[in-house]
């Protein structure tokens, strides 16, 4: 992921993973000095999973 930040000037990125999963991908952050691109947030998508209500409608003619 480094190199094509290093060729795209305008290009982010945003790191959505597990806390240990982030550990890992700061250091790499670090590693290339990308802290200026690159932004990590921690999350548990699986501790949470969101309540969907399904609602649909089916017609026949």
């Amino acid at each position: 992921m480094s190199m094509k930040l290093l060729w795209h000037e305008g290009l982010q990125a945003v790191i959505l993973e597990r806390p240990t999963v982030c550990a890992i991908a700061e250091d790499f952050v670090k590693r290339y000095e990308l802290q200026d691109r690159i932004k990590i947030q921690e999350i548990d998508m699986w501790s949470k999973l969101p309540t969907l209500t399904l609602r649909y409608s089916v017609g026949f003619q």
